[in-house]
C-alpha cells in the first residue's frame, strides 16, 4: 500500500517526503482481508484514513501551560471529516447555512490520555485508535447528514500528549513537582488544556454538552485525575443535566480503560511490569496490528517529527530537556506500582480485561465467572460487583496489549469501516 500522507505540489516546491500512517494502513489491510474481492470498497475505506490523518496532521499544535510546560496534541473534528469526504464523493459544494440538527443535538469532545514509557510515545498519535474509532463510527450518521442539508453532531476528539515527549518542554519546578504527585500534576496541566478547549462552547438551550476523558493503560490514572482537577470548577459535574435548562454544566464521563493504577492487584509494582513485558510480547507474536503499529512508530515519529519542523514545530531535547524527561518517566512508572486512591465520589467507568496480565486477579476472575452465569449472553454478564463506590467495573476478552472498542482486528469494527464505505457508495457524483 502506498504512504498515505501528501503535501500537496506547486509548482514552486518538491513533492514532501510521504509518511506511512502504519495505523491506517493496517487498519484498511485488514478491512481488505475481511472483505476481500472489492477493490473499490477498500479504496473508500483507504481515502477514509487518508482523510483522517491529513487533517490530523494539520491540526497538531503545542499547548503551552501557564507554568510553561508544553506538550503537543492534535483532534479530528467529525463534521469537518464528513464534509471533505462527503464533497469528494458527492461532487456538490456544500452550502454554508446547512440547517441545525433539532434531533436531541448534542456537543461532544473527547479527549485522549496517553501512556508514554518514552520520548517517543506520548505524541498526538499514540492511542490514536480511539480517535479513528470514533470517526469511523459516528461518519455514517455525519454523512446522512449532510445529503439532507443538516449540519452533522458537533463531535471532536483530542489525543493529549506529553511533556516527556520529544516535542514537548519541561520546567525545573514541574520536574521537582513530579517527584510527589506525578499523575495529579500531570492531571493538572491537561485540565487546564480542556477548560481552555471547553470555555467556548455555545451554552445553547436546546444542547448539551459532554466531556468524555478515555484513558488507557497509564493514561486511565490520568484521566481519573484530570476529572477530578475538573470537577473542582462548578461548570463541570458528572450529574445528568436537563434538557430543558440555559447555563447547563458539562457533564464529564471518565473512562479508564486497562487501568492499570486502579486495578484491585495488591502486587502492582511486581504485577505491571511483569505483566507489561509479558502481554507486549505475546502481542507482538499473535497480534498482526501491535506488531505493524509497534515495528514502525520510530520511523513513523521520526517522518511526522521532520514534517512538523518546516512548520517550526521541532524537538526539545538538549541535554537539560532529555534528563528531566527520562527521569520523569521514571518516576511515573513507579508511580504505577504504587496505585491512585481517588475520590469516593469520583465516578469512572473501569473496563478490566480478562486476560491483562497486568491487573489480572483471582477475585476479578471469580466476579466475571459469576456474572456470566448468572447473566448469560446479555450485558449484564460484562459488568461485575466494582470495589469502589464511585465505579462501574465492565470486563472484556482483552490483554494489555490490546484496546476494547478501538481495535482494528476485531469483525465489528471492520463493520464500521463497511458502514462508513457503504455510506460514501450512496454518494454518487
Amino acid at each position: 500500500m502506498e504512504s498515505i500522507f501528501r503535501k500537496p505540489n506547486t509548482k514552486t516546491e518538491k513533492k514532501s517526503e510521504e509518511i506511512a500512517f502504519p495505523n491506517g494502513e493496517e487498519a484498511v489491510r485488514l478491512f481488505e482481508k475481511e472483505y476481500p474481492g472489492n477493490p473499490e470498497q477498500v479504496k473508500k475505506a483507504k481515502e477514509i484514513f487518508e482523510t483522517f490523518f491529513r487533517q490530523e496532521m494539520s491540526n497538531i499544535t503545542i499547548y503551552k501551560s501557564k507554568e510553561g510546560i508544553e506538550y503537543p496534541y492534535t483532534n479530528i473534528n467529525i463534521a469537518n471529516l464528513a464534509k471533505e469526504l462527503y464533497e469528494k464523493y458527492s461532487g456538490k459544494t456544500l452550502r454554508g447555512n446547512l440547517e441545525k440538527n433539532t434531533e436531541q443535538p448534542s456537543i461532544k469532545r473527547e479527549f485522549v490520555l496517553e501512556s508514554f514509557l518514552t520520548t517517543t510515545n506520548g505524541s498526538p498519535f499514540t492511542f490514536c485508535e480511539e480517535a479513528m474509532h470514533q470517526a469511523v463510527m459516528n461518519l455514517p450518521r455525519a454523512l446522512e447528514n449532510l445529503k439532507n442539508d443538516i449540519e452533522p453532531e458537533n463531535v471532536e476528539v483530542y489525543t493529549l500528549g506529553s511533556p516527556t515527549n520529544l516535542l514537548g518542554k519541561m520546567t525545573p519546578k514541574f520536574y521537582e513537582d513530579l517527584k510527589d504527585n506525578p499523575f495529579k500534576k500531570l492531571g493538572e496541566i491537561y485540565a487546564e488544556l480542556i477548560k481552555e478547549k471547553t470555555g467556548n462552547i455555545n451554552n445553547d438551550s436546546n444542547a448539551k454538552t459532554f466531556v468524555e476523558l478515555y484513558g488507557i493503560s497509564m493514561g486511565a490514572g490520568l484521566a481519573a485525575m484530570t476529572g477530578e482537577k475538573l470537577l473542582e470548577d462548578e461548570k463541570f459535574t458528572q450529574e445528568k443535566q436537563p434538557n430543558d435548562t440555559k447555563n447547563k454544566k458539562i457533564e464529564i464521563n471518565i473512562r479508564a480503560v486497562l487501568p492499570v493504577t486502579l486495578s484491585r492487584s495488591t502486587i502492582k509494582q511486581i504485577q505491571i511490569p511483569v505483566g507489561f513485558l509479558y502481554d507486549s510480547i505475546k502481542g507482538l507474536l499473535n497480534n498482526s496490528y501491535v506488531r505493524k503499529i509497534g515495528g514502525g512508530e520510530s520511523n513513523f515519529i521520526k517522518s511526522v517529527n521532520a514534517e512538523l519542523a518546516k512548520r517550526d514545530i521541532r524537538e526539545n531535547m538538549d541535554k537539560e530537556q532529555k534528563e528531566m524527561k527520562e527521569k520523569s518517566m521514571s518516576r511515573l512508572i513507579l508511580a504505577l506500582g504504587k496505585g491512585l486512591t481517588l475520590k469516593p465520589e469520583t465516578k469512572v467507568d473501569e473496563i478490566y480485561g480478562l486476560k491483562d496480565s497486568t491487573t489480572i486477579t483471582p477475585s476479578l476472575k471469580k466476579d466475571a465467572r459469576e456474572q456470566k452465569e448468572k447473566h448469560p449472553d446479555t450485558l449484564g454478564s460484562i459488568i461485575i460487583p466494582g470495589k469502589r463506590e464511585g465505579s462501574r467495573t465492565f470486563v472484556t476478552n482483552a490483554t494489555h496489549a490490546e484496546i476494547p472498542a478501538a481495535n482494528f482486528n476485531r469483525q465489528s469494527e471492520q463493520r464500521r469501516i463497511k458502514v462508513a464505505v457503504e455510506k460514501l457508495k450512496e454518494l454518487k457524483k
